[in-house]
């Protein structure tokens, strides 16, 4: 399909990731981001709307045959529509059955550049799937019971809410000077905010996509109000 060139070009330009075409019909993508937390089990199928609707009428075998055709866990169909165009509705019927039980997305696009935008937020949700499930791990409940592995955990899960950006790294080198609620707080008290974080900065990513972070003055703010006011009626 000629319009991969242009795809390719918006990936080349973006640095987001790693994109290869590879010599299939139909057409197969896969990519691989900078990210160290990026899982590489997934690719993406690109298919007609008539590729699609003869696939459809074997599903079953065609989903089994993903894993040894394509080295991949999880699919996702991308199919590529004329304007105006939308998948035949019988079509669509049978895809969602399957969906049901199997682990792959259908997306339907129209243009190089929604091809590029759906790669982007796919390689963006991915590398952040680690975190995203460490999160959960730290925060979540069970049984009524936080199941939090550790304190510190616990403390840095609580500070990341703080940040908007680089949110667990800041946290975590939070966390690290400051080891406990009481410790930060009393510095809050002793010392003006800016200076209390004035020395920490992270730095996340790789080359070329690498960036320092550091506390700005409204997460500092933010952080300060929560721990140092005593009117439980002011808003953060």
């Amino acid at each position: 399909m000629p319009h991969f060139h242009r795809v390719r070009d918006l990936f080349e330009e973006s640095k987001c990731c790693e994109f290869v075409i590879e010599d299939t019909l139909p057409d197969l993508i896969t990519w691989s981001s900078s990210s160290d937390d990026f899982i590489n089990d997934q690719a993406v199928l690109v298919v007609t709307p008539e590729q699609l609707a003869l696939m459809s009428k074997k599903m079953t075998a065609e989903i089994e045959s993903w894993p040894s055709k394509y080295g991949a866990k999880f699919m996702t169909l991308m199919v590529v529509l004329e304007s105006g165009k939308s998948i035949h509705k019988n079509v669509e019927d049978i895809i969602i059955l399957h969906q049901l039980d199997s682990l792959f997305n259908v997306r339907s696009v129209h243009n190089p550049l929604e091809i590029y935008q759906l790669l982007y937020c796919m390689t963006k949700a991915t590398a952040e799937k680690h975190s995203k499930i460490l999160r959960q791990e730290v925060l979540g409940f069970e049984g009524g019971k936080r199941t939090a592995s550790s304190g510190r955990d616990a403390w840095v899960a609580f500070l990341e809410m703080f940040f908007t950006h680089a949110a667990n790294p800041l946290a975590k080198a939070v966390a690290e000077k400051y080891p406990s609620v009481s410790a930060l707080r009393r510095e809050l008290l002793r010392k003006p905010v800016a200076e209390v974080f004035e020395d920490i900065r992270v730095t996340v990513g790789q080359p070329p996509l690498q960036r320092t972070f550091r506390i700005g003055a409204e997460s500092a703010n933010k952080i300060y109000n929560f721990f140092t006011q005593d009117d439980p009626e002011f808003l953060v």
